[in-house]
C-alpha cells in the first residue's frame, strides 16, 4: 500500500476521532443539560403535584363543610316550613277564634246588662224599702215617740206616748244579733198581742212588718179604755 495513502488515512482517522470526541463531548454536555432540565422539570412537576394534592384536600374539606352547611340549612328550612304550617293553622283558626271571642263578648255583655238591670232593680227596691222604713220611722216618731239606741250588739227601740195617763212611760223592744240574723231579746212592759208578733218575727225576720204590727197593736191598745190594765 502506498505509504502516503496510509498516512492520509491515519490523518483522516485522527481527524474523525477528534470530531467524534468533540461530538461525543457535545452530546454528553447536551445530555447533562437535558438531564438537569429534566430533573428541574420533574421537581417543578412534583411541586405542582404536591400543590394539587393539597388543593384537592382543601377542596374535599370545603365540600364537607358545604355539605354540612347544606344539611344545616335543610334542617332550618324544615323548621321554617313547620313554623309556616303552624302559622297557617293559626291563621285558619282565627275566624273561629274571633267568632268564639265575639260570642264570649256578647255573653259577657248580656251578663253585664242583666247584672246592671238586677242591680238597678235591687237598688230601686232598696231605695223603696229605705223610703218605706224612713216613712215608718218618721210616723212612729210622730205618733209613738220612737227613739233608737244602740248598745254594743244590741238595738233598742223605745216608744213613749203609749200610756195616755203617763205619756213619758216607755215601751222598749231590744234586738240582738246581726242585720240578717237577729232576734227579739226582750220587751217591756207587757202588751197583749206583742208576744205573738215576736214569735212571727223570729220565724219570718220581717222587721218592717213587725214594726207596723207593733205600731197598730200599741196604737190600738192606747185607744182602748182599759189600756192601763193591759200594761203590766
Amino acid at each position: 500500500m502506498d505509504i502516503a495513502k496510509v498516512a492520509q488515512l491515519g490523518e483522516n482517522l485522527e481527524t474523525a476521532c477528534r470530531q467524534f470526541d468533540m461530538w461525543a463531548s457535545e452530546q454528553v454536555s447536551a445530555n447533562e443539560v437535558l438531564k438537569r432540565n429534566h430533573l428541574k422539570t420533574m421537581d417543578n412537576l412534583m411541586g405542582d403535584i404536591s400543590k394539587l394534592e393539597k388543593r384537592e384536600q382543601e377542596l374535599k374539606q370545603e365540600k364537607v363543610a358545604v355539605q354540612d352547611r347544606l344539611e344545616l340549612e335543610k334542617h332550618e328550612l324544615k323548621d321554617i316550613q313547620a313554623s309556616i304550617s303552624r302559622l297557617e293553622a293559626r291563621y285558619e283558626a282565627l275566624p273561629q277564634r274571633r267568632s268564639n271571642l265575639l260570642d264570649s263578648i256578647n255573653k259577657f255583655t248580656r251578663d253585664i246588662t242583666n247584672l246592671t238591670e238586677e242591680c238597678e232593680k235591687t237598688s230601686a227596691e232598696k231605695n223603696e224599702k229605705l223610703e218605706e222604713i224612713s216613712l215608718s220611722h218618721e210616723k212612729l216618731q210622730r205618733l209613738l215617740g220612737l227613739k233608737v239606741q244602740t248598745d254594743y250588739d244590741k238595738l233598742h227601740f223605745i216608744f213613749n206616748n203609749v200610756d195616755p195617763s203617763d205619756p213619758s212611760r216607755e215601751f222598749t223592744i231590744t234586738f240582738s244579733g246581726t242585720s240578717s240574723d237577729f232576734c227579739v231579746e226582750s220587751y217591756s212592759p207587757h202588751i197583749d198581742g206583742v208576744p205573738a208578733l215576736v214569735s212571727e218575727l223570729q220565724r219570718t225576720k220581717n222587721l218592717n212588718k213587725f214594726m207596723t204590727s207593733v205600731e197598730f197593736t200599741i196604737t190600738f191598745s192606747g185607744t182602748s179604755s182599759d189600756f192601763c190594765g193591759k200594761l203590766a
